[in-house]
Protein backbone atom coordinates (compact mmCIF):
# COMPACT_ATOMS: atom_id res chain seq x y z
CA UNK A 1 0.00 0.00 0.00
CA UNK A 2 0.98 3.50 -1.09
CA UNK A 3 2.79 5.62 2.28
CA UNK A 4 0.70 8.72 0.46
CA UNK A 5 -2.84 9.65 1.08
CA UNK A 6 -4.85 9.03 -1.78
CA UNK A 7 -8.33 10.83 -2.95
CA UNK A 8 -9.82 8.09 -5.02
CA UNK A 9 -13.78 8.65 -5.79
CA UNK A 10 -14.29 4.35 -7.21
CA UNK A 11 -17.23 5.75 -9.45
CA UNK A 12 -15.09 7.99 -11.10
CA UNK A 13 -11.98 7.68 -13.58
CA UNK A 14 -9.59 5.92 -11.33
CA UNK A 15 -6.70 6.09 -13.93
CA UNK A 16 -7.32 9.75 -14.58
CA UNK A 17 -7.33 10.51 -10.77
CA UNK A 18 -4.05 8.46 -9.79
CA UNK A 19 -2.73 10.69 -12.82
CA UNK A 20 -3.46 14.18 -10.87
CA UNK A 21 -2.12 12.50 -7.96
CA UNK A 22 1.63 12.41 -9.36
CA UNK A 23 1.62 14.67 -12.93
CA UNK A 24 2.67 17.95 -11.65
CA UNK A 25 5.63 16.41 -9.83
CA UNK A 26 6.24 14.15 -12.42
CA UNK A 27 7.12 16.88 -14.82
CA UNK A 28 9.06 18.29 -12.05
CA UNK A 29 11.41 15.41 -11.67
CA UNK A 30 11.59 14.51 -14.90
CA UNK A 31 13.01 17.82 -16.60
CA UNK A 32 15.25 18.05 -13.55
CA UNK A 33 16.51 14.24 -14.35
CA UNK A 34 16.71 15.15 -18.10
CA UNK A 35 19.22 17.50 -17.53
CA UNK A 36 21.10 14.89 -15.37
CA UNK A 37 20.88 11.57 -17.63
CA UNK A 38 19.29 12.36 -21.04
CA UNK A 39 21.97 12.15 -22.78
CA UNK A 40 22.91 8.76 -21.80
CA UNK A 41 22.48 5.27 -22.79
CA UNK A 42 21.00 3.16 -20.23
CA UNK A 43 21.51 -0.82 -19.56
CA UNK A 44 19.90 -3.20 -17.32
CA UNK A 45 20.45 -6.74 -15.32
CA UNK A 46 17.31 -7.96 -14.48
CA UNK A 47 18.42 -10.98 -12.93
CA UNK A 48 18.28 -11.08 -9.03
CA UNK A 49 19.56 -8.40 -7.75
CA UNK A 50 18.72 -6.41 -11.06
CA UNK A 51 20.26 -3.36 -11.72
CA UNK A 52 19.85 0.31 -14.14
CA UNK A 53 22.14 2.07 -14.83
CA UNK A 54 23.19 4.63 -17.78
CA UNK A 55 26.45 4.60 -19.42
CA UNK A 56 27.83 8.03 -17.55
CA UNK A 57 31.64 7.97 -16.53
CA UNK A 58 31.46 5.84 -14.10
CA UNK A 59 28.26 4.62 -15.04
CA UNK A 60 25.64 5.64 -12.49
CA UNK A 61 23.47 2.64 -10.80
CA UNK A 62 20.18 2.64 -10.00
CA UNK A 63 17.34 0.75 -8.58
CA UNK A 64 14.69 -0.40 -11.15
CA UNK A 65 11.06 -1.29 -10.59
CA UNK A 66 9.82 -3.05 -14.17
CA UNK A 67 6.10 -1.91 -14.64
CA UNK A 68 5.07 -3.15 -17.57
CA UNK A 69 5.53 -3.03 -21.63
CA UNK A 70 4.28 -1.74 -24.99
CA UNK A 71 4.37 -3.99 -27.67
CA UNK A 72 4.43 -2.03 -31.18
CA UNK A 73 3.76 -5.33 -33.07
CA UNK A 74 -0.10 -6.10 -31.12
CA UNK A 75 -0.45 -3.16 -29.82
CA UNK A 76 -1.06 -3.88 -26.35
CA UNK A 77 0.07 -3.00 -22.63
CA UNK A 78 1.32 -5.72 -20.35
CA UNK A 79 1.69 -5.16 -16.73
CA UNK A 80 4.43 -6.21 -15.04
CA UNK A 81 2.86 -8.36 -12.44
CA UNK A 82 1.73 -11.05 -15.11
CA UNK A 83 5.98 -11.82 -14.74
CA UNK A 84 6.14 -13.45 -18.13
CA UNK A 85 9.91 -13.33 -17.78
CA UNK A 86 10.40 -14.95 -14.52
CA UNK A 87 11.51 -11.56 -12.41
CA UNK A 88 12.58 -11.43 -9.39
CA UNK A 89 9.61 -10.67 -7.19
CA UNK A 90 11.35 -7.37 -5.86
CA UNK A 91 11.49 -6.07 -9.51
CA UNK A 92 7.83 -6.09 -10.09
CA UNK A 93 6.42 -5.06 -6.52
CA UNK A 94 5.73 -1.79 -7.51
CA UNK A 95 3.48 -3.04 -10.56
CA UNK A 96 2.05 -5.82 -7.87
CA UNK A 97 1.29 -2.80 -5.32
CA UNK A 98 -0.91 -1.46 -8.16
CA UNK A 99 -2.76 -4.62 -8.65
CA UNK A 100 -3.58 -5.21 -5.29
CA UNK A 101 -4.81 -1.09 -4.83
CA UNK A 102 -6.99 -1.96 -7.94
CA UNK A 103 -8.71 -4.73 -6.95
CA UNK A 104 -9.89 -2.94 -3.28
CA UNK A 105 -10.88 0.25 -5.79
CA UNK A 106 -12.74 -2.53 -8.36
CA UNK A 107 -10.32 -0.93 -11.08
CA UNK A 108 -10.21 -3.16 -14.10
CA UNK A 109 -7.26 -1.09 -15.70
CA UNK A 110 -5.16 -2.03 -12.87
CA UNK A 111 -6.18 -6.05 -12.54
CA UNK A 112 -6.51 -7.26 -15.91
CA UNK A 113 -2.57 -8.39 -17.17
CA UNK A 114 -2.98 -7.07 -21.22
CA UNK A 115 -4.31 -4.46 -22.17
CA UNK A 116 -5.52 -3.01 -25.42
CA UNK A 117 -3.81 0.14 -26.72
CA UNK A 118 -5.98 1.28 -30.08
CA UNK A 119 -8.81 2.79 -29.81
CA UNK A 120 -11.01 0.51 -31.61
CA UNK A 121 -9.67 -2.72 -29.97
CA UNK A 122 -10.17 -0.66 -26.54
CA UNK A 123 -13.46 0.12 -27.77
CA UNK A 124 -14.27 -3.38 -28.69
CA UNK A 125 -13.44 -4.29 -25.05
CA UNK A 126 -15.42 -1.90 -23.47
CA UNK A 127 -11.92 -0.10 -22.42
CA UNK A 128 -12.18 3.70 -21.76
CA UNK A 129 -10.57 6.01 -24.49
CA UNK A 130 -7.03 7.17 -23.67
CA UNK A 131 -4.92 8.83 -25.84
CA UNK A 132 -1.56 7.46 -24.47
CA UNK A 133 -3.05 4.26 -22.03
CA UNK A 134 0.36 2.69 -21.66
CA UNK A 135 2.08 6.06 -19.93
CA UNK A 136 -1.54 6.64 -17.90
CA UNK A 137 -1.01 3.27 -16.29
CA UNK A 138 2.73 4.00 -15.48
CA UNK A 139 1.29 7.24 -13.98
CA UNK A 140 -0.78 5.21 -11.84
CA UNK A 141 1.87 2.85 -10.63
CA UNK A 142 4.06 6.18 -9.69
CA UNK A 143 1.15 7.55 -7.89
CA UNK A 144 0.55 4.67 -5.63
CA UNK A 145 4.27 3.54 -5.14
CA UNK A 146 5.92 4.69 -1.93
CA UNK A 147 8.64 5.94 -3.95
CA UNK A 148 9.05 10.01 -2.65
CA UNK A 149 9.84 10.85 -6.34
CA UNK A 150 9.98 8.41 -8.55
CA UNK A 151 11.55 9.14 -12.01
CA UNK A 152 9.84 7.30 -15.23
CA UNK A 153 11.67 5.28 -17.68
CA UNK A 154 11.04 4.52 -21.11
CA UNK A 155 13.17 2.24 -22.67
CA UNK A 156 12.76 1.08 -26.61
CA UNK A 157 13.39 -2.46 -26.83
CA UNK A 158 13.01 -2.20 -30.49
CA UNK A 159 9.98 -2.41 -33.18
CA UNK A 160 7.93 0.21 -31.67
CA UNK A 161 8.19 -1.81 -28.24
CA UNK A 162 9.05 -0.60 -24.36
CA UNK A 163 9.44 -1.53 -21.09
CA UNK A 164 9.11 1.13 -18.56
CA UNK A 165 10.62 1.36 -15.43
CA UNK A 166 10.15 3.99 -12.08
CA UNK A 167 13.95 4.07 -10.45
CA UNK A 168 15.52 5.29 -8.12
CA UNK A 169 18.80 6.54 -6.46
CA UNK A 170 18.40 9.04 -3.90
CA UNK A 171 22.30 9.53 -3.86
CA UNK A 172 22.71 9.90 -7.92
CA UNK A 173 19.64 11.85 -8.26
CA UNK A 174 17.16 13.64 -5.51
CA UNK A 175 15.03 17.12 -6.50
CA UNK A 176 16.37 20.18 -5.31
CA UNK A 177 14.54 22.43 -2.84
CA UNK A 178 11.28 23.56 -4.48
CA UNK A 179 11.29 27.37 -6.07
CA UNK A 180 9.01 29.02 -7.49
CA UNK A 181 9.84 29.26 -10.99
CA UNK A 182 10.71 25.61 -11.30
CA UNK A 183 7.06 24.65 -9.67
CA UNK A 184 5.50 26.75 -11.90
CA UNK A 185 7.09 25.50 -15.02
CA UNK A 186 6.01 21.82 -14.01
CA UNK A 187 1.98 23.33 -13.15
CA UNK A 188 2.26 24.68 -16.62
CA UNK A 189 3.61 21.82 -18.24
CA UNK A 190 1.43 19.63 -16.59
CA UNK A 191 -1.54 21.68 -18.01
CA UNK A 192 -0.01 22.38 -21.53
CA UNK A 193 -0.31 18.35 -21.70
CA UNK A 194 -3.43 17.59 -21.32
CA UNK A 195 -2.40 15.00 -18.49
CA UNK A 196 -4.71 17.31 -15.55
CA UNK A 197 -8.19 16.10 -14.96
CA UNK A 198 -8.69 17.48 -12.44
CA UNK A 199 -6.54 20.49 -11.48
CA UNK A 200 -7.23 21.24 -7.96
CA UNK A 201 -7.21 17.49 -7.17
CA UNK A 202 -3.37 17.87 -9.16
CA UNK A 203 -2.59 20.49 -7.07
CA UNK A 204 -3.12 19.42 -4.13
CA UNK A 205 -1.15 16.02 -4.48
CA UNK A 206 1.63 17.64 -5.48
CA UNK A 207 1.91 19.78 -2.30
CA UNK A 208 1.21 16.95 -0.63
CA UNK A 209 4.13 15.34 -2.04
CA UNK A 210 6.52 17.50 -2.39
CA UNK A 211 9.30 18.20 0.02
CA UNK A 212 9.44 21.63 0.82
CA UNK A 213 5.61 22.75 -0.91
CA UNK A 214 2.81 23.78 1.12
CA UNK A 215 -0.56 24.56 -0.40
CA UNK A 216 -2.74 27.24 1.11
CA UNK A 217 -6.18 28.36 0.30
CA UNK A 218 -7.06 31.61 -0.86
CA UNK A 219 -10.19 33.63 -1.55
CA UNK A 220 -9.44 33.24 -5.58
CA UNK A 221 -7.58 30.11 -6.05
CA UNK A 222 -4.50 28.43 -3.73
CA UNK A 223 -0.61 29.69 -3.36
CA UNK A 224 1.79 27.18 -3.25
CA UNK A 225 4.31 28.28 -0.88
CA UNK A 226 8.12 27.57 -0.36
CA UNK A 227 10.57 28.89 1.57
CA UNK A 228 12.15 30.86 -1.70
CA UNK A 229 9.23 32.24 -2.47
CA UNK A 230 4.70 31.56 -3.70
CA UNK A 231 3.28 30.31 -6.91
CA UNK A 232 -0.25 32.50 -6.58
CA UNK A 233 -2.80 30.15 -8.97
CA UNK A 234 -6.05 31.80 -9.54
CA UNK A 235 -8.79 29.35 -10.69
CA UNK A 236 -11.84 29.49 -12.62
CA UNK A 237 -15.31 28.17 -11.15
CA UNK A 238 -13.86 25.21 -12.82
CA UNK A 239 -11.05 24.21 -10.61
CA UNK A 240 -8.90 25.35 -13.96
CA UNK A 241 -5.71 27.41 -13.09
CA UNK A 242 -6.99 31.20 -15.02
CA UNK A 243 -3.64 32.69 -13.97
CA UNK A 244 -0.41 32.22 -12.08
CA UNK A 245 2.19 34.71 -11.04
CA UNK A 246 5.74 34.47 -8.86
CA UNK A 247 7.01 36.02 -6.12
CA UNK A 248 10.11 35.31 -4.15
CA UNK A 249 10.44 35.64 -0.63
CA UNK A 250 12.38 38.66 0.08
CA UNK A 251 15.72 37.88 0.84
Amino acid sequence: MSDFELSITPSGDVINQLRDHIVILSMETQTAFAEIYGGFDWRADLSDPAVFWFESSPPTIFKPYFIGSTSGESNTWLWGWENINGFPDELVEISANAREIGEVLQASELTTAKLALGAEARAAAGLPERENADQDYVFAAMALSPIQVPVLYRGPTGEGSYAWFLIENDEAFSLPDPTPLATVNAVANAIKSGLVSDCRLALEKYAQRRDGVTLVETSVGVDLVMESGTVHLVLDELGRVREATVKASAS
